[in-house]
């Protein structure tokens, strides 16, 4: 069972089964969104009198099976307690609490009781039936209660607190709502959830056994007997808890704040994810599987993140500045590979097509340039920076000079200005500005890539805020053809080149809520150019696979990537 809030007051329970295929729903509360949800202590009955089974409500399929599940008991953000009888969508409030909002419940698998807490850190015990208050406990402000779960046999409630600090903890009390045991430190932010391993509760335990279960929190110090338990946190962790000890297992850890950075791996089908929470995943788009993680932790905004061109290195830029250049495999940072000579937030980087040149940009508007060495204690070295743009830097890319192998480094800015470096002859402290070319008169060119050596001439492809497509000659910087560009709602916001076989050549956009592609060569001819609604808030960048099977937009605001 799994609850929905959809902005509107009707909140909405749907069921869904092991395939996350949905059987069932339950809407239309008009209580607010579904904070909680419990069902009651009867077990569900696969068979059921022939009278019984007609007024059964049918599965949401074309099977149309009867439903068969337990009533539930939903808390909601107005402070709401609902009962929910499962064979009819007839809502009835059971109790309405108007000094502070009900943050979790759980139903006694037992009794007709139900264990409410709220914010204020109030715990209540009540009959759902006789309508009474059976216990309350209050532990003041601070100590917010969060989640809430009844044992197996209901002899213990596992409440958890939070305290404003990272510490969450789990609180284990009697029907007396007395403390029996605690869980602590967990480290991983306020607990919002509690559940119970499925195995039931042993009470007879062999004597060996006996002398390695914790004892109660009591005088008496009798054995603490309950089964293992997995909590979920605010940090968007899924922790175990061995009852019998202490010792917190991570089992899964997922982004829960803004993710910011988003590269895809040259060779493989994996995308790599950084956002501000300080998580970096690498995830395989075509399996649906995590590859591997690395916790920076809090205060470590991921902002940028770029692999090399032989998926052997990932670079990761932080919010402070900071540059860190990864083992792509096992994500742990390479000799030497840490620098933090930007005071900004980084926001691009980019590898030269051999490897051996990294660059970065920041929000401060300068260019910083890292090597790869020979020296076996550093494999990388700091070159120098720049500023050679006085408003923001929408594109830093390499290329490669004409009849040769040598890399070149060019930045585009906001101020219309185009870039190149002579990081050949750069010395350390000292990054060099080879040209700088006004590239615009009205216009604020977006974003740039290079264009497919489809023509003779070579050439260097740039959008500008005014729906044009621009191409400039690599080598004189000057234009050489103007072209209609897209015009779906608003101008792009950066192009990506499509590496395609030698007969089809594309080029993806992304403007401020659409993905799109166009045909090449560039013509102006607007039936080019197809586009579709990638996020409704907005997209903020884009990349694609290595054979540009797909194309991966991320949203404002988003904790994840849609392939498509």
């Amino acid at each position: 069972a799994v609850g929905f809030y959809d902005g509107s007051k009707d909140g909405a329970v749907r069921f869904y089964d092991s395939q996350l295929r949905v059987k069932n729903w339950y809407g239309t509360f008009d209580s607010g969104c579904v904070d909680s949800i419990s069902f009651a202590c009867k077990e569900k009955q696969v068979s059921e009198p022939d009278s019984d089974v007609k007024a059964i409500p049918a599965q949401s399929t074309l099977t149309a099976e009867p439903f068969i599940v337990t009533d539930f008991t939903i808390s909601t953000g107005e402070s709401i307690i609902c009962h929910v009888p499962a064979r009819t969508n007839q809502v009835k409030k059971l109790l309405q609490e108007h000094d502070d909002a009900v943050k979790a419940i759980d139903t006694h698998p037992i009794n007709n009781y139900i264990a409410l807490g709220s914010y204020c850190g109030l715990l209540k015990i009540w009959d759902y039936v006789e309508k009474t208050e059976i216990k309350s406990r209050a532990f003041g402000l601070g100590n917010e209660i969060t989640a809430m779960n009844y044992d197996k046999v209901g002899e213990f409630l596992a409440v958890g607190f939070y305290d404003g600090s990272k510490d969450g903890a789990v609180r284990f009390y009697d029907s007396q709502l007395r403390v029996k045991n605690w869980y602590g430190t967990f480290d991983s932010g306020c607990v919002d959830s509690i559940s119970f391993a499925c195995k039931e509760k042993q009470v007879s335990e062999p004597d060996s056994d006996v002398k390695a279960i914790p004892a109660q929190s009591t005088l008496t110090a009798e054995p603490f007997i309950v089964t293992d338990f997995t909590i979920s946190t605010g940090e968007s962790i899924i922790c175990h808890v061995p009852a019998r000890t202490n010792q917190v297992k991570k089992l899964l850890q997922e982004h829960d704040d803004a993710v910011k950075a988003i590269d895809t791996h040259p060779i493989n089908n994996y995308i790599a994810l950084g956002s501000y929470c300080g998580l970096l995943k690498i995830w395989d788009y075509v399996e649906k599987t995590e590859i591997k993680s690395r916790a920076f932790g809090l205060g470590n905004e991921i902002t940028a993140m770029n692999y090399d061109k032989v998926g052997e290195f990932l670079a990761v830029g932080f919010y402070d500045g900071t540059i860190l250049i990864l083992d792509s495999v096992t994500l742990e940072t390479t000799p030497g590979g840490e620098f933090s000579h930007a005071k900004a937030l980084i926001t691009q980087l980019a590898f030269s097509h051999d490897s051996i040149f990294l660059a970065a940009t920041d929000l401060d508007d300068t260019t910083t340039l890292i090597k790869r060495t020979s020296d076996s204690d550093h494999d990388w070295s700091y070159i120098g920076r720049n500023k050679a743009h006085y408003k923001s830097i929408v594109n830093i890319i390499f290329g490669i000079a004409l009849d040769s192998n040598v890399p070149r480094l060019l930045t585009l800015g906001m101020d219309r200005n185009l870039v190149e470096y002579d990081i050949l002859n750069s010395t350390e402290d000292n990054l060099i500005v080879m040209s700088t070319d006004k590239i615009e008169q009205s216009a604020t060119p977006v974003s740039c890539a290079w264009y497919p050596p489809i023509n003779k001439e070579h050439f260097l492809l740039v959008a500008n805020s005014e729906y044009k497509y621009k191409l400039l000659n690599a080598t004189t910087k000057r234009c050489r053809k103007t072209l209609l560009g897209p015009t779906h709602g608003s101008h792009i916001q950066k192009i990506v080149n499509l590496a395609y076989p030698e007969d089809k050549h594309y080029i993806a956009f992304i403007t401020e809520d659409k993905i799109g592609m166009t045909a090449l060569p560039l013509d102006g001819n607007p039936h080019n150019t197809t586009a579709l609604l990638a996020h409704c808030d907005g997209a903020s960048n884009i990349v694609a696979c290595p054979r540009s099977r797909f194309l991966l937009p991320k949203r404002w605001k988003s904790t994840s990537t849609t392939p498509r």
